[in-house]
């Protein structure tokens, strides 16, 4: 009763309220391309390719933020945070930004999504990770991957897909702002299981 009358009282003295954060810090600990991983497929709806993946611990191959837009080719990093005193787990949104590309089965088009995840504190690999699977999927251009606290930016990395022997970069793409403000219906998420921190899942 205590911590409601406390909430209360600060909504009354403030016009905005200040939702307390979990995370005191955010590490990337290394990004790039990523080798081939064991994974596990499973029916999802939701999902743009109608799948999810389920993998596991992932192995650096090349650090570069420029990737080839090819088929089998995975990008991405791995980052861990650091917990403000008391807390054991933090919910995170995900945003992938990238040119547009559209589904030939769904005929639908999108250009970036956000996810939702709880990050659980202590894991030793945690990925934000993109696996080309698809030849649609596989778009030359500029993308930007972000892991957000409420409206805190708390890491970002930005690849340049290429195709092969070229050298363009595509300018076009925008991700000012936060999450909200992103328009998107499709997404591509590495979301950390809590209850194993040593596995993740995949959206393709």
């Amino acid at each position: 009763m205590k911590r409601i009358i406390t909430v209360l009282t600060l909504i009354c003295l403030a016009p905005t309220l200040v939702v307390a954060q979990d995370v005191k810090k955010a590490n990337m600990l290394e990004f790039g391309i990523y080798g081939p991983s064991k994974q596990e497929r499973i029916p999802d709806p939701g999902a743009p390719g109608g799948y999810i993946l389920k993998g596991f611990t992932e192995t650096l191959v090349s650090e570069t933020n420029r990737v080839p837009a090819t088929v089998g080719t995975k990008f991405g990093f791995r980052y861990v945070l650091e917990p403000n005193a008391g807390a054991k787990h933090a919910q995170l949104t995900i945003v992938y930004s990238f040119p547009e590309m559209t589904n030939p089965e769904s005929g639908e088009s999108f250009t970036h999504h956000v996810g939702h995840v709880q990050y659980t504190f202590g894991a030793p690999a945690t990925y934000v990770i993109y696996d080309l699977e698809e030849d649609w999927e596989a778009i030359p251009g500029r993308w930007v991957l972000q892991i957000w606290e409420g409206k805190t930016k708390l890491l970002e990395k930005e690849f340049e897909l290429v195709k092969a022997g070229s050298t363009a970069t595509d300018s076009t793409l925008s991700t000012e702002g936060t999450p909200w403000d992103l328009r998107s219906d499709l997404y591509f998420l590495w979301i950390p299981i809590s209850s194993n921190p040593l596995c993740s899942i995949f959206m393709a």
